[in-house]
């Protein structure tokens, strides 16, 4: 490595416009793939397909509409909620581009008609007997209960407010992020006209379903994005020029970056053939880690021309002494990404790809074109300054830590023991809402529907061939108490139909006497022949006639909720459980696919967004990767361990802390955990080289010296992480939380455990 640092340093000052040429180039002509590929930058992009529940949920989804289901509860005074929402169907009447259908309320007529075959057994039985002349005062009372659900206004109208169910015109999950950043979504659109229509009668809207939630937030989450994003990089530049005051040469640290981001875009569209917003993520490691790198590079160079050196002696000196840290952590992270990029998630391959890509090409760019520009720049008579960069009480932690060594470490081993013992409070969070935007109104909206009308986002669906099948997984999942509704085709299509119409045909002369003995009684004592059970005895004889309603005979609304587009019977079944536990979604399923074990639900996809299963493959993996870098890098097994301290103590202690802080771990954290281990090691490797080459120097010394870069790429790190706390989003504050814990503690580790365990060890002496 040494040899190959000291060939491009010769090059980049032999050469420097060629370098600077060639690099340019290469990057442009790398960057070119990008141009034209299609962009996807919808949710949709980031589900990973491959997974059974996934697939098995998109599938169905793809049918039947079911996150295309918005529900709009209106709250208000009763005498204006049922001409509202019959505003609201009007309104959406003339806007087929947004709206496919709305349902205010039941085909009333059409289920009083064939109330015989839809209503319970028990009931039917009460009002056959009734309708014979045979009734028992318990028949009477549950006729009377069950005449008045029947005329209940609407099954989804309670005191105060009333639920009106709308199917939008497109998936909201395939919204991207740039209608959802303008405000122009479907959903957005919706909701605009349901608040004017709401307003208008006086009652207020609440949405709920999948569209709101899936919108809310994601729109929740970018402006979080975008507000905080300039702060960080404002936060970054105001640290920067602490290192580099110059404006033109602070701008050159960005174009290695910039370049970088093109060629790994090129990268993930010649291998996915799209880019998608799993991109997004990885500019901040580039930025990250590639502001490292410069500043490795501009600290040690500073440190060369302090002691008098010319530019280029200066300038080769930091490639290979810098350069081999540089290099060494560089290829530690580029591996542990690039180790993601191999697992069958879309978002940790874009991720692993783009950010291994990107990290690996800004890492070559750091070493050739930034110092290529630095010598022509000094050519053209722009002087660098050669002052020394100092932090306040550096110097003396690392006197510290080499003259004091076994307190040194001895506190360390405290430390790492104090937090471990947290480790019996560690937890994986399985709930999303406390993972995602805590600005999303639509789970509370949803949880309130669940409690009024037993409906919610995820019920367990499942389509039949047959309506015998159908009807089979009905009574099978009325039957298990976890399921308290169950609705689709053979709630519409009893298997019982054709029994009851047998039993209605044979009673038929008993239920006429009946209805002709009520119309006589009604002239004389109109009080004990009442309408409604005179007219129920109609209901009876039309049914006897007619025969029960098959699957052409359902309406519309009806129909559309009972049968898939391609003929089969839909089965529906809710629970009473209204959150987004992951957990207790799991168990669900479980007793769901114990009726059917094709049975799917939105349940199903949050199951899976919260279990990583490939998560320990990856930890594995990647220490695995750490393990042979440093090895091949330092090739002493003592070495080694001096520089695999700064990663194993600041991993553990964050870990430990952590689990004390009761910060649920979640699948977001693996988006992390590379940046911590790559920075961790890094920030080893730069301090074991410096006192490995530097033997001139004290430890403390030599620590001292390569610490200041470390002091400065901890610092941009955490600032730039730091304004996530600030997002009102759980699982990007637990990402913040993880490195700015973390990345302290590798400083702390680089700094101090490094140098005492040397000088503990033999490998240097407390004195130069």
């Amino acid at each position: 490595m040494k040899r190959l640092l000291r060939y491009i340093s010769e090059q980049v000052i032999a050469r420097p416009l060629a370098v600077v040429l060639l690099a340019v180039g290469m990057s442009l002509t790398l960057s070119l793939p990008a141009v034209n590929v299609p962009v996807n930058l919808s949710f949709m992009s980031l589900m990973n397909d491959s997974l059974p529940l996934v697939s098995r949920y998109f599938a169905l989804n793809e049918r039947l509409g079911f996150s295309s289901r918005l529900s709009v509860l209106l709250e208000g005074p009763d005498e204006a909620l049922l001409p509202a929402a019959r505003h609201l169907a009007e309104v959406f009447a003339e806007r087929p581009d947004l709206v496919d259908s709305v349902q205010v309320e039941p085909p009333r007529d059409w289920l009083q008609a064939q109330a015989p075959y839809l209503v319970e057994g028990e009931l039917f039985d009460a009002w056959l007997r009734v309708a014979a002349g045979a009734a028992t005062s318990s028949d009477s009372e549950l006729l009377k209960q069950g005449f008045s659900e029947l005329d209940t206004e609407s099954p989804f109208a309670r005191s105060g407010v009333r639920l009106v169910m709308l199917e939008l015109m497109r998936d909201p999950l395939s919204e991207d992020m740039a209608s959802i950043s303008a405000g122009t979504t479907l959903f957005r659109q919706v909701e605009a006209i349901i608040e004017d229509a709401a307003e208008e009668y006086g009652v207020i809207a609440h949405l709920g379903g999948v569209p709101a939630v899936a919108t809310q937030d994601q729109e929740g989450t970018f402006r979080a994005i975008t507000r905080l994003t300039p702060l960080s990089l404002l936060v970054v530049l105001l640290l920067l020029l602490m290192v580099e005051p110059h404006p033109v040469r602070l701008f050159l640290i960005a174009v290695p970056m910039l370049l970088s981001v093109g060629i790994a875009l090129g990268a993930v569209s010649l291998v996915f053939g799209q880019v998608t917003i799993g991109e997004a993520f990885f500019g901040m490691f580039v930025f990250g880690l590639g502001v490292d790198y410069a500043l490795h590079l501009v600290v040690r160079l500073r440190e060369e021309r302090a002691l008098g050196r010319e530019l280029r002696v200066a300038l080769q000196n930091t490639l290979v002494g810098a350069g081999r840290g540089i290099a060494a952590g560089a290829v530690t992270t580029v591996g542990a990404f690039l180790v993601i990029a191999c697992f069958p998630d879309p978002m940790a391959r874009h991720l692993g790809l783009s950010a291994g890509v990107g990290l690996l090409s800004c890492m070559a760019l750091m070493l050739t074109l930034l110092p290529a520009v630095w010598l022509l720049l000094e050519q053209r008579g722009a002087r660098r300054s050669a002052g020394q960069l100092e932090v306040p009480g550096l110097r003396s932690l690392c006197r510290i830590s080499v003259h004091r060594p076994r307190w040194v470490v001895a506190v360390a081993v405290v430390l790492v023991v104090l937090s471990l013992i947290g480790a019996q409070r560690f937890r994986m969070e399985s709930d999303l809402s406390l993972i995602f935007n805590r600005d999303v109104p639509a789970v509370a909206v949803g949880e309130r529907i669940q409690e009024l009308f037993d409906l919610n986002v995820s019920p367990w669906a499942v389509t039949s061939p047959t309506l015998h099948e159908a009807q089979r997984l009905h009574r099978a999942f009325e039957s298990d108490p976890i399921f308290v509704r169950v609705e689709g085709a053979a709630g519409l299509l009893r298997e019982d139909a054709a029994e009851r119409q047998l039993r209605l045909q044979a009673a038929r002369p008993e239920i006429a006497r009946t209805a002709r003995q009520l119309a006589d009684l009604s002239l004389l004592m109109p009080a004990a022949a009442p309408p409604r059970l005179r007219q129920s005895l109609e209901v009876l004889l039309q049914a006897a006639e007619r025969g029960p309603p098959g699957p052409a005979d359902l309406p519309p609304e009806l129909k559309s909720l009972a049968m898939a587009p391609d003929g089969e019977f839909i089965t529906l079944a809710y629970t009473h459980f209204k959150g987004l536990d992951a957990e207790i979604f799991r168990r669900q399923r479980l007793r769901a696919e114990q009726v059917d074990p094709k049975v799917v639900g939105f349940g199903g996809v949050a199951e899976t967004a919260v279990n990583v299963p490939w998560g320990r493959d990856v930890m594995l993996a990647v220490m695995a990767l750490v393990l042979l870098v440093v090895a091949l890098d330092q090739r002493s097994w003592r070495w080694m361990l001096l520089a695999l301290l700064p990663v194993s103590f600041g991993s553990s202690v964050t870990f430990g802390l952590m689990c004390w802080l009761d910060v649920g771990f979640s699948s977001m954290l693996l988006l992390v955990v590379p940046l911590l281990v790559g920075l961790g090691v890094d920030d080893g490797i730069h301090v074991v080289h410096r006192l490995r080459e530097d033997r001139d120097l004290a430890p403390d010394q030599a620590t001292c010296s390569v610490g200041r870069a470390i002091v400065m790429t901890t610092a941009t790190t955490c600032a730039s992480f730091s304004v996530l706390l600030f997002s009102n989003h759980p699982g990007m504050e637990s990402m913040a939380m993880c490195l700015i814990l973390g990345l302290p503690l590798c400083l702390l580790a680089s700094v101090t455990l490094i140098p005492a365990v040397a000088v503990l060890l033999g490998l240097r002496s407390a004195q130069s």
